[in-house]
């Protein structure tokens, strides 16, 4: 995992900068998903791009951000209700001691506008607006177990 990123002063109140990261992490929660299954490790990338600018006398700043990012196999649930049309209790119990973990894909994006003013030294105020958008890149199809079949 990574992340590097870099800034440059174009002129004293204005810094654009741009930002990358890599990044791979175990599952948080270990439980079998509703067919058995256990989660994968996850695989995110993100890149986000902005500039930062300031007053002269840095009473009020201000930060004008997009970013990407985009994850394979991060964790994400199902309701319980769902998982018991999947995998129903039947005469022999649950099949695998399931749970409502599963894999999926994800993408997400915006853009975020924040603005901080500081009229004396023991005042602040801050005001941010972010448009995000973010899609599951994932179909997942489950077939109905019957585990009380003789």
């Amino acid at each position: 995992s990574f992340n590097v990123g870099a800034n440059y002063a174009l002129t004293n109140s204005i810094r654009p900068y741009i930002s990358a990261s890599d990044a791979y992490n175990p599952p948080p929660i270990y439980v079998a998903g509703p067919m058995g299954d256990y989660p994968k490790s996850s695989h995110g990338i993100g890149v986000e791009a902005g500039v930062k600018v300031t007053n002269a006398s840095k009473t009020v700043s201000g930060q004008l951000a997009v970013y990407q990012a985009s994850s394979k196999n991060e964790e994400s649930s199902l309701t319980s209700t769902l998982l018991f049309d999947i995998n129903p209790s039947g005469l022999n119990g649950l099949y695998s001691a399931p749970s409502v973990w599963i894999n999926v894909d994800r993408k997400t994006r915006g853009l975020q506008l924040t603005v901080t003013a500081t009229p004396n030294k023991n005042w602040r105020t801050r005001i941010s607006g972010a448009i995000t958008d973010g899609s599951i890149g994932s179909d997942r199809s489950f077939p109905q177990l019957y585990n009380d079949q003789f």
